[in-house]
């Protein structure tokens, strides 16, 4: 059985590597896939075209170097080996026997792709492109002469406009990157603010989607907020409006009740989380009232917790607040 399936793979790979053939090759790692890649690049120099006229693309650096080294020793063997060796070399690969212009043609090979204009085809995907566009820089909309920056330097040039940028809103704080600056200080350190700002430009292009969404205005944030607002049922509400409805959802005599019923038992983890945010909450108004609520009933990522009191405490549902957890406020999916 084995055999049979020998046979069949060599029979396979055989009708891929035909140039006459448009083939499309999905198979595992280490199955084959760069070896029929060559073989068909072998038999497209065999039928006679130019080495400079065969393109071949790899995801990897590693993999064009390994097809570019595979096709050269090959064609570099042929060039000295027997004429009984490469007979049945070239009539194996072929699948006919070899006529003496094919003995003599393949000999020749490895010099022809030793001369060829540029070499051997054989790029990554990212290689093409890059020499697209720089052969044709002012079609594509492209500085001429550019080159690309490797992660090390991008990252480098990055931090440095960066700093340039903050340094440029401190000096003038009343401008609108220093009001920017002044709001974004409260709320987030330097790293974190930086790995912000990388997400940020990672996703340029959904940015100028949404900007072109609206039309190009220069509030398109705000108008997109307004947009969010609509999807979430709240558009009528200005921010101070629903943060006051976040913030009451809970009065201090129900906040009173609850943790007067969390200090009858002893203290799980879910009743510790859940008290803690409620102390949080006591006392505070606007908008520290709702981040201390939302500690309490919403996990790190904004999704309500599976449970916000012990087995024990819900069994007290008396010495609770009448309606325990509260009411999810309109809009809480926004926080």
């Amino acid at each position: 059985m084995s055999a049979d399936l020998l046979h069949e793979a060599d029979a396979n790979q055989a009708r891929a590597s035909d140039p006459k053939a448009s083939a499309w090759v999905s198979a595992n790692a280490g199955t084959g896939k760069t070896e029929v890649l060559v073989k068909r690049t072998l038999r497209l120099l065999l039928d006679g075209a130019r080495p400079e006229s065969i393109l071949c693309l790899t995801y990897t650096k590693t993999a064009a170097a390994e097809m570019q080294n595979r096709l050269l020793k090959e064609l570099a063997a042929w060039a000295t080996m027997p004429a009984a060796e490469l007979q049945t070399k070239l009539a194996k690969l072929m699948g006919r026997p070899p006529e003496d212009q094919d003995l003599s043609g393949a000999r020749r090979l490895f010099a022809r792709a030793l001369e060829a204009r540029g070499g051997l085809k054989i790029h990554t995907i990212h290689g093409f492109c890059e020499r697209l566009l720089q052969r044709f820089p002012l079609e594509s909309a492209v500085t001429p002469h550019f080159t690309v920056l490797d992660d090390r330097d991008a990252a480098l040039l990055k931090r440095s406009a960066f700093d340039t940028v903050v340094a440029r809103a401190a000096e003038d704080r009343n401008s609108m990157l220093g009001r920017a600056l002044d709001t974004i200080i409260t709320v987030a350190g330097e790293e974190y603010f930086r790995q912000v700002v990388d997400t940020v430009l990672g996703k340029r292009a959904e940015l100028d989607r949404m900007a072109a969404y609206h039309d190009g205005l220069t509030e398109w944030a705000e108008a997109e907020g307004a947009a969010l607002k609509q999807l979430f049922g709240v558009a009528e509400d200005t921010e101070d409006a629903l943060v006051a409805e976040l913030a009451s959802v809970l009065s201090d005599s129900e906040i009173d009740a609850a943790l007067s019923a969390f200090a009858s038992f002893g203290s799980t983890t879910d009743d510790a989380r859940t008290e803690e945010g409620l102390r949080g909450a006591k006392g505070s108004t606007g908008e520290a009232r709702a981040a201390a609520l939302k500690a309490a009933f919403l996990t790190a990522d904004g999704n309500p917790r599976a449970r916000v009191v012990s087995a024990a405490s819900r069994r007290t549902r008396r010495n609770l607040p009448r309606h325990w957890p509260p009411p999810e406020p309109r809009g809480r999916t926004r926080h």
